[in-house]
């Protein structure tokens, strides 16, 4: 396969003996597309999965018939500064950089792309571990959590011996040369700015503005939800029936599960300690509560048992124990595999709660979310609902 040569070695076909082509020269022969096809490509990896405005205005740039000259650009610019806001201006200014043309727009080097060390050096493994007690107790982290954290900070310390504001950015733009994800770059972000707090040398790296999504495809409807507990209950796994009766009526989560006992339940109410190491109040429903209270009248259990407690060894679950026995179970069910975890409950009590009752605000206040902005997102529809409505309402 040939290679797309971008820039034709001197002594080309339409080039004098000697000189090569400028960028100027070379973009001026290709058409709209593949001037902006070759733009996109130039920006950093981050950049390109999130280049719908970028795209939009450039391309009303090009369809504006524009002349590629400074002089022509500038009148455009003059001419829509109603229309173009300040970021419009400063996207459609890098491409035009990008092109050969320049308004002072210069587009910023975060970092240096660096190789790394040969060993980790004992030094900074001992700093590492410092740094992992410090976060045990600073936070309420899971242990998953804690080895991500220890492993940001070893890779790090594999590429610089040394802690600051310049090898943290190299470190970035190394990560991100290396293909790594914007969200994988914002936790390493996360992990060296604890690092600075921990060793009183803050840092401050610009996160990358990542959109926040909800996957709602994996969501269980109230049919499959009715058709599991029915089947459960049935086969005689009550435990596991009380455990999915308990996420699909609170929408509380796994780590907030694992602090519940039927007691509480009784009681109505429950205040496990949550993320951040905050304390919330957990409402069960009068039927949940009802339907418990008969149950270990006939079962003869002990209110003050744990929900979780029913492991074959006696003990509780492990996370991934936990939806290991949940998928299984949802095998024999007929109910998706895919939707049998503890959080696709916790999002099926959020979607149900917002299809009888519209209050955004008062489900954020229920799922111990921080920002109701996190809560609007059970607000989106499924590929499936979409589809639905569309075919509903469109008959024109």
């Amino acid at each position: 396969m040939s290679q797309l040569t971008l820039f034709p070695e001197p002594g080309g076909a339409d080039t004098q003996p000697g000189r090569k082509k400028s960028r100027r020269e070379v973009f001026a022969t290709m058409d709209n597309s593949k001037l902006l096809g070759h733009y996109l490509l130039s920006l950093p990896a981050t950049q390109r999965p999130f280049s719908g405005k970028r795209v939009a205005v450039i391309c009303r740039f090009l369809e504006s018939g524009t002349g590629l000259n400074k002089k022509a650009c500038r009148e455009y610019i003059s001419q829509n500064k109603c229309v173009l806001s300040t970021a419009q201006k400063e996207l459609l200014l890098d491409f035009l950089y990008f092109y050969g043309i320049s308004f002072g727009k210069v587009r910023k080097q975060t970092g240096k792309i660096v190789k790394p060390l040969e060993v980790l050096s004992e030094a900074n493994k001992l700093k590492v571990s410092g740094f992992i007690s410090w976060c045990e107790k600073q936070y309420d982290y899971s242990p998953s959590s804690i080895k991500i954290k220890s492993q940001n900070m070893k890779k790090f310390f594999r590429y610089f011996t040394e802690f600051n504001v310049d090898n943290c950015r190299s470190f970035i733009s190394t990560q991100e040369a290396e293909g790594r994800s914007p969200k994988t770059l914002n936790v390493y972000m996360l992990t060296l700015k604890q690092y600075g707090d921990y060793i009183k040398k803050p840092v401050k790296l610009k996160k990358i503005s990542v959109p926040t999504t909800l996957s709602v495809e994996n969501v269980p409807t109230l049919t499959e939800y009715n058709n599991f507990i029915e089947w459960l209950k049935a086969n005689g796994e009550m435990r596991f029936y009380w455990i999915v009766r308990a996420l699909g009526q609170t929408g509380m989560r796994r780590s907030e599960l694992e602090q519940i006992r039927f007691s509480d339940i009784l009681q109505g109410e429950a205040s496990p300690k949550c993320k951040g190491k905050k304390i919330r109040i957990i409402y069960f429903p009068k039927s949940l509560t009802r339907e418990v209270r008969e149950y270990l009248k006939t079962a003869g259990i002990e209110p003050d048992k744990k929900l979780i407690d029913c492991s074959r060894c006696g003990g509780e679950y492990s996370s991934r124990g936990l939806d290991q026995r949940l998928k299984s179970l949802a095998a024999k069910a007929g109910f998706p595999k895919e939707k049998a975890h503890c959080h696709a409950f916790r999002h099926f009590f959020a979607k149900q709660y917002l299809t009888r009752c519209k209050d955004v605000v008062q489900l954020s206040e229920l799922l111990g979310h921080e920002s109701v902005n996190t809560t609007r997102l059970y607000l989106l529809r499924s590929k499936e609902e979409q589809r639905r409505e569309i075919n509903r309402h469109i008959n024109w």
